[in-house]
C-alpha cells in the first residue's frame, strides 16, 4: 500500500467521513422523498465540519446540541408547557362511575393490566368504580387547514354480572379543534356501540372494510398512530393515511395491524394482518427516508430467549423493530431504557394474592412504561413515560435522537409534563402522549396526554365520587422551546452553588452561546429567544470564532422582544445574503434572555 505523507490525520479522518449524511436544519415538514441537501461548502483557512447547514427557510431548535459549540454562565433547561386548562381538553363526562369489584390473579405479571402491581382491595360498596366515557391519547393528532384532528382510544371496561374485570371495549374515536383548546366530538353516524351510531367512533369492535376484510376483532383496537403521506414519504403505503393498531384478527390471531384511508374516515384493513406481536403499551411508527425503513417502538418480546437482559417479567423498557415494506418486520433491540440517572440498580415489585406474594424483580424502581416518537427537523422527539414503581405514579420526561436508536436525555430528569397539583383529575398518573405532537398552530406547539386520577397501583388520587377516570390533557407553549439555554445560571439555584461561592456578580445575568460552524445557505438568520426583559447581541463570526467585518457585536441592533423568528439585524446596513455560502459560526451575548433556536429564510 502507498502512504500519503502530505496526508494529516484530521484531513484523514474527514475524508473517511465524506460519504456520511449531511447535518441539516430541516423545516416543519419533511423534505420530499428523492431531494437532497445541499452539499456543503468547502471550509477555507480552517479545518472544521462543515455538514452543519443553515438552509433557507428552515429551522434548528437548540434541542438539537449538535449546533451548540460551548455556552459560557447559561443554563440548559427543559421548558415545561403550560396547561391549556385545569380541565381535560376530552373530558370523561359521566355523571356517575361504574360500580366494580376488583380480583387479583396468578397470571404472570407480563400478562397483567397493572404489571403485577397489587390492586387496592375495594369492596362493591366501597369502591368509586370507573368512569364510563374514558378517553385516552392513545391515537394521533394531525394537522388541517381548519386547525387539528384528533384519533383517540377509548377503552370501555367490560365486566362479569359480579363485577369481576373481563377486558375492554375498545374503539377510536374522532375529535376536531380550531384553537387546540376546545374539541368538538361530532356525530358520524359509522360504528354502531351500544346500540347506537350517533357518535364519533370511527373504528368500533368486530367491524370488516368495505370489501369484507376484518379490520378489528371482538375488544376493537388498542392504540391508532397514524402517517400522513402528504407531509411526508411513505413509499409503501396503499393510501394517504396508514394506520397502526393492536387488534386480534378472527382466524388470523392478534397483534399489530395496519389499515389505510384517503379519506380519515373509512379504513380499510390490510389482509396480510396481524404483521407482528402486540404489546403492552402505546405502539408507535415512523418512516425515516434517510434509511429507508420503517420503525415500530414496542416493549421488549416476552420469549423467554427475548432481546433484553434480566428474567421474563423484566420488560418496562422500550425497543424497536423494523421493516423495509410494512409487512415484515424484524432487527427487535433495546433502543430505551431508566438508568443510574434516574434510579440506582435495584427494586423489587410483590405480585400475586396477598396470601401467597410473588416477587419481580424490575432492576430500578424508575422504569420507562413506552415513549411517543415523532420525527422533527434532522432527528426525533421522544415523549417518554416514567413510571415509579414504588407509589404507582407516572409523568412525561423528554428525549431526543438523531437516528431514533440512541437516545439522549436531558441531565436533570426533569419531566416535561409533570403530574397535575394536589386533587387535581391528572394528580395520579400522565402518560401515553398523543402521536403527531407536539402540533402547531400559529407560533404554538400542543401536545396532548392522557391523565388519570388514579395510580397505576389502583390508588384515587381525586374526584373518588367520579371514579377511575381515563381523560385527555392539553399543554401549549411557544413552537421550538421544548429546550432553551437562560441566563441566571446557578445563581437562580442557591442550592446547587457549593458555600462560600458565588456566580460572578458581572455575569450574574448574563450569559454567551457559540454555535457550531455551519453552511450559511439562506439571506436571513432569525431567534428564537424570549428577550423581552433584557436582550440578546448576535455577532457573526468566521469559522474561527473571528467577528465579521460589518457584522461584529458593536455593530449587532440588540433583539429585545419575545418571539420565535425574531430578525438579526446590524446597523452597518450589510446584508446577510452576502454572506450565503460561507461557512460562519453565531456568537450569542444575552442579558437576562433565553435561545432557543435558529430559523434561515
Amino acid at each position: 500500500m502507498t502512504q500519503n505523507k502530505n496526508l494529516t490525520r484530521r484531513a484523514f479522518v474527514q475524508a473517511s467521513l465524506a460519504g456520511s449524511a449531511s447535518l441539516v436544519a430541516l423545516p416543519d415538514t419533511r423534505a420530499a422523498a428523492g431531494t437532497s441537501a445541499a452539499a456543503p461548502a468547502p471550509a477555507t483557512g480552517f479545518e472544521t465540519d462543515a455538514r452543519l447547514q443553515g438552509n433557507a427557510n428552515s429551522q434548528v431548535d437548540f434541542l438539537d446540541r449538535r449546533w451548540v459549540e460551548h455556552t459560557y454562565f447559561l443554563t440548559r433547561k427543559v421548558y415545561q408547557p403550560e396547561r391549556v386548562s385545569p380541565e381535560p381538553v376530552i373530558a370523561d363526562t359521566s355523571g356517575r362511575p361504574i360500580r366494580v369489584t376488583e380480583t387479583k390473579s396468578d397470571d404472570p405479571a407480563r400478562e397483567r393490566e397493572d404489571e403485577g402491581t397489587p390492586r387496592v382491595p375495594a369492596a362493591r360498596d366501597k369502591d368509586p368504580g370507573w368512569g364510563a366515557n374514558p378517553a385516552s391519547a392513545m391515537g394521533t393528532v394531525l394537522p388541517t387547514k381548519d386547525g387539528l384532528v384528533m384519533y383517540y382510544s377509548s377503552p370501555h371496561r367490560k365486566e362479569e354480572p359480579n363485577g369481576t374485570l373481563v377486558g375492554y371495549d375498545k374503539v377510536i374515536r374522532y375529535a376536531v379543534s380550531a384553537d387546540g383548546r376546545h374539541f368538538e366530538q361530532p356525530v358520524l353516524d359509522l360504528c354502531e356501540f351500544k346500540g347506537s351510531r350517533r357518535n364519533n367512533i370511527v373504528i368500533g369492535m368486530n367491524q370488516v372494510d368495505a370489501r369484507g376484510v376484518p379490520l378489528s376483532g371482538p375488544t376493537g383496537c388498542s392504540g391508532f398512530c397514524i402517517l400522513d403521506a402528504t407531509r411526508q414519504p411513505l413509499p409503501h403505503a396503499r393510501g394517504r393515511y396508514t394506520a397502526l393498531f393492536g387488534t386480534s384478527v378472527p382466524k388470523r390471531g392478534s397483534g399489530l395491524s395496519l389499515a389505510w384511508s384517503d379519506d380519515g374516515l373509512h379504513w380499510n384493513a390490510y389482509p396480510e394482518n396481524p404483521l407482528t406481536p402486540s404489546s403492552d403499551t402505546y405502539c408507535n411508527f415512523h418512516y425515516d427516508p434517510r434509511t429507508r425503513r420503517y420503525a415500530i417502538y414496542i416493549r421488549p418480546s416476552a420469549r423467554p430467549d427475548g432481546r433484553r437482559a434480566g428474567p421474563l417479567g423484566v420488560r418496562s423498557l422500550l425497543s424497536r423493530i423494523e421493516s423495509t415494506d410494512l409487512i415484515h418486520w424484524d432487527n427487535e433491540r433495546v433502543v430505551f431504557d431508566t438508568d443510574e440517572a434516574d434510579a440506582p440498580a435495584q427494586g423489587t415489585v410483590s405480585t400475586g394474592r396477598k396470601d401467597s406474594p410473588k416477587e419481580v424483580p424490575r432492576g430500578r424502581d424508575l422504569v420507562c412504561y413506552g415513549m411517543t416518537v415523532t420525527p422533527h427537523q434532522d432527528g426525533f422527539i421522544g415523549q417518554a413515560q416514567i413510571y415509579d414503581t414504588t407509589n404507582g405514579r407516572m409523568w412525561v420526561e423528554l428525549a431526543h435522537s438523531y437516528d431514533g436508536v440512541d437516545w439522549r436525555r436531558e441531565p436533570r430528569r426533569e419531566p416535561l409534563i409533570p403530574l397535575g397539583l394536589a386533587g387535581a383529575w391528572d394528580s395520579g398518573m400522565v402518560g401515553y402522549v398523543a402521536a403527531g405532537t407536539p402540533a402547531t398552530i400559529g407560533d404554538d406547539w400542543f401536545i396532548y396526554y392522557t391523565g388519570n386520577n388514579w395510580t397505576h397501583h389502583f390508588n384515587l388520587t381525586a374526584l373518588a365520587e367520579r371514579g377511575r377516570m381515563w381523560q385527555i390533557g392539553g399543554v401549549r407553549l411557544k413552537r421550538g422551546r421544548l429546550v432553551g439555554y437562560r441566563t441566571g445560571g446557578s445563581g437562580s439555584e442557591p442550592s446547587r452553588i457549593a458555600p462560600g461561592r458565588s456566580v460572578p456578580a458581572a455575569w450574574a445575568n448574563r450569559g454567551e452561546l457559540l454555535t457550531r460552524p455551519f453552511t450559511f445557505n439562506a439571506t436571513t438568520i432569525q431567534l428564537n429567544a424570549d428577550a423581552g426583559r433584557g436582550r440578546v447581541i448576535a455577532e457573526i463570526c468566521d469559522a474561527n470564532g473571528k467577528s465579521l467585518p460589518g457584522f461584529s457585536r458593536d455593530q449587532a441592533v440588540a433583539v429585545q422582544q419575545n418571539g420565535v423568528r425574531l430578525p438579526l439585524a446590524f446597523g452597518s446596513g450589510d446584508s446577510l445574503a452576502s454572506l450565503r455560502g460561507r461557512t460562519i459560526r453565531l456568537r450569542l451575548h444575552l442579558e437576562s434572555a433565553a435561545v432557543f433556536g435558529l430559523a434561515f429564510a
